[in-house]
């Protein structure tokens, strides 16, 4: 999948978060771009007023970042493929 879209778009991240509900509790998604933007980075940091009036309970700019941080076996299978 990753090989595959690497072919479709300039840009191409894993990211992973947890998901209780998830039979591994660990959900991956690919997130891909057609620019080279930093999809890593928020485009828009949310301030806590933000976060309190959008009622947010899981996502934060801090959260959106560590998504893409990764186990080394994790980063070394997506290298080699």
């Amino acid at each position: 999948m990753v090989r595959f879209t690497r072919d479709l778009f300039a840009n191409v991240q894993y990211a992973q978060s947890a998901v209780s509900t998830y039979p591994s509790g660990t959900m991956g998604y690919l997130i891909c771009s057609k620019s080279n933007l930093d999809v890593t980075v928020p485009s828009r940091m949310l301030t806590e007023a933000d976060i309190t009036r959008m009622n947010l309970r899981y996502y934060n700019s801090q959260v959106h970042s560590a998504a893409f941080v990764l186990p080394q076996f994790v980063k070394k299978a997506l290298e080699e493929k």
